[in-house]
């Protein structure tokens, strides 16, 4: 695999204009017109941090996208509201597929900027570019870079140093190279984007490598003087591999620290500096800076934060370390763990022994009823992990565990805390926490076995608009179970005849056209309606019941139809009418006909259990 190449202006620090220049003005978005012009994809961050300009296939640039983003709310999660000065925003990033689409745009700059157009027109040759000021990215990425594994990280982990420049001005390269590697480890397992000043070539487990390089790299008690060196001039790989080390101590387990190291570190940056001049402060004062924010023993406390990480791990290597963890903390508190018997549940319980095998076989009973109606998914390469809890004590001790194993997870296990349960789909595992005092009418068996259909249904088709998921786990809970308690997002209290009355209910609404399809297909069920709520469950009830191979021919379209169009952050929310298309041509075009004179009169339901 050949990577490593990278426009030279990036490895010397400043761009080809000299130090001596005078700074370009405010940076406007010079690629939006080239961008209409080419026909590219555009992508805008909410808060204005960055742009991103793609002629890249759509699944790609979604890559990139959810990347970026990930790692712009882990710089968020550690340093807060960081006031930006307009000058420096936003960055400007190019994921581009053609060495002519890249050519274009280092015209475009030269134009722009007349400074730089010596270095763009060179540029060219290489598949990865960066510059200072204006704060811009490119990576290309076409048959001649083929080789190269996940382009789109070495595109994030570019974004997240100018990012940081952007925030705070220009900080020594290793402070930023360092959090791009300890980002790319907390999300990806591995790092595959990083700067070196020539051509290398490696072997696949490269990438996977670094974790465990890391470990050894800390084992030998490095002096801190040794982290601060400089790399792009003589890039040093155990130089590298610590510097990953220290990150990822100091973004998951010292992260305020850090926030207060960067700020010191920016402060001696003189105000007047251009962005294009870089910014390497002695050594000593360096060290200084370190010891300051974490003390003198930082490579020890690192070595705490990065365990042993084998190879043989492989991409799953990040889901073996969230699983040991969690799996510790269930054995701590003394959890007792039930293996079902279709090896594709195991759930650990305080609850007695027979809550928890009822428990357990709900779950299976639920999955099978998908089964019968989409058919079998995927091989199943591991367990969906699930944890019935009633102590707070041991529900809490969980959320720790997998907060210190993932700091990525950090912030939403902290909130879900205060909850009664999260639900994390890389590894596969759910949690439900009984807190009798704020659940008069709860069922945890089936709380359990709803949130399992939500782990199965992302296992089989990634990520589906949020009422068609909680729709199917309804309709599931009802036909294994009897009744549906695992509904979401209830803010009141339930009586206890509603459990068993969604079917009656829903059909009055749909036989009586109180609510069209198409506005259930808007429906982004973030804030919960109780009539379209049972117009989802009546969705797939119909699917489930009536028409499973149309349903599953329907799923698998949407799923087909978010890899190739979807480049949104977050949730899967396609257009009302993007939906209906894939309904009519899955159902047939008299679809809400047959809808209706299905619910008009409902076979009644026979749990399976």
């Amino acid at each position: 695999m050949l990577i490593g190449l990278v426009a030279p202006a990036v490895l010397a620090g400043a761009a080809l204009a000299g130090q001596g220049d005078p700074a370009p003005p405010v940076p406007d978005n010079f690629l939006a017109p080239l961008a209409a012009e080419r026909g590219w994809r555009v992508e805008a961050s909410t808060d204005g941090s960055y742009v991103l300009y793609a002629s890249m296939d759509p699944p790609r640039m979604r890559a990139a996208v959810d990347l970026i983003d990930h790692f712009f709310r882990r710089l968020d999660e550690t340093f807060g509201e960081v006031p930006v000065a307009p000058a420096a925003a936003p960055v400007l990033l190019a994921f581009l597929e053609s060495r002519e689409d890249q050519e274009a745009v280092c015209q475009a700059m030269g134009a722009r900027w007349p400074h730089l157009r010596e270095w763009a027109a060179a540029s060219v040759a290489f598949p990865r570019l960066s510059h200072w000021n204006p704060l811009i990215a490119l990576v290309r990425h076409d048959p001649g870079t083929a080789g190269i594994e996940r382009p789109e990280a070495q595109l994030a982990h570019m974004a997240v140093q100018l990012e940081l420049a952007r925030r705070f001005g220009r900080l020594p390269f290793w402070v930023g190279e360092a959090t791009g590697y300890a980002l790319q480890v907390e999300k990806l397992g591995g790092v595959y984007g990083y700067t070196m000043p020539k051509a290398e070539v490696f072997g696949q487990d490269y990438a996977l490598g670094w974790r465990q390089g890391a470990c050894e790299a800390l084992r030998k008690k490095p002096a801190l003087a040794t982290l601060v060196e400089d790399n792009t001039t003589r890039f040093d790989q155990e130089r590298a591999y610590a510097q990953l080390g220290v990150a990822r101590y100091w973004l998951g387990r010292a992260p305020q620290e850090f926030a207060r190291f960067v700020t010191e570190m920016a402060r001696l940056r003189p105000e007047e500096a251009p962005l294009d001049l870089a910014f390497e402060p002695e050594p000593e004062r360096q060290v200084a800076l370190l010891e300051q924010a974490f003390g003198a023993d930082l490579a020890a406390k690192a070595l705490e934060a990065n365990p042993e990480a084998p190879l043989a791990l492989g991409t799953t290597a990040r889901a073996h370390e969230l699983l040991a963890a969690v799996t510790a903390a269930a054995e701590q508190c003394k959890l007792t763990a039930y293996a079902g018997r279709s090896k594709r549940v195991t759930l650990w319980s305080d609850f007695r022994r027979k809550e928890a095998e009822d428990a357990l076989a709900d779950c299976e009973a639920l999955l099978k009823r998908l089964d019968q109606a989409l058919g079998a998914g995927p091989a199943v390469e591991a367990p969906l992990l699930v944890f019935l809890v009633k102590e707070r004590d041991g529900y809490a001790a969980l959320c720790e565990a997998i907060a210190l194993a993932d700091s990525g997870l950090s912030r939403y296990m902290r909130d879900s805390q205060a909850t009664t349960g999260f639900t994390v789909y890389e590894p596969p595992m759910t949690a439900y926490f009984h807190d009798v005092s704020v659940q008069e009418e709860a069922r945890p068996d089936h709380s359990v076995a709803h949130n399992a259909a939500h782990l199965e249904l992302a296992r089989r088709y990634g990520p589906l608009p949020l009422w068609l998921v909680e729709g199917i786990a309804c309709a599931g809970e009802e036909a294994a179970l009897g009744e549906v308690y695992g509904n979401w997002y209830r803010d009141s209290f339930v009586y206890s005849v509603s459990h068993g009355g969604w079917r009656t209910e829903s059909s009055q609404l749909v036989g009586d056209r109180q609510f069209s399809l198409r506005e259930l297909y808007g429906y982004n069920a973030r804030s919960y309606d109780d009539g379209l709520a049972h117009c989802a469950f009546a969705f797939a009830v119909y699917g489930l019941e009536k028409d499973s191979k149309a349903f599953a021919d329907f799923l698998s379209a949407l799923r087909a139809e978010r890899e190739r169009s979807w480049t949104g952050a977050g949730r899967f929310e396609p257009g009302a009418a993007q939906v209906e298309a894939l309904a009519q041509q899955c159902f047939g075009p008299d679809f809400e006909k047959k809808f209706q004179e299905f619910w008009r009169k409902p076979p009644k339901v026979v749990k399976s259990r």
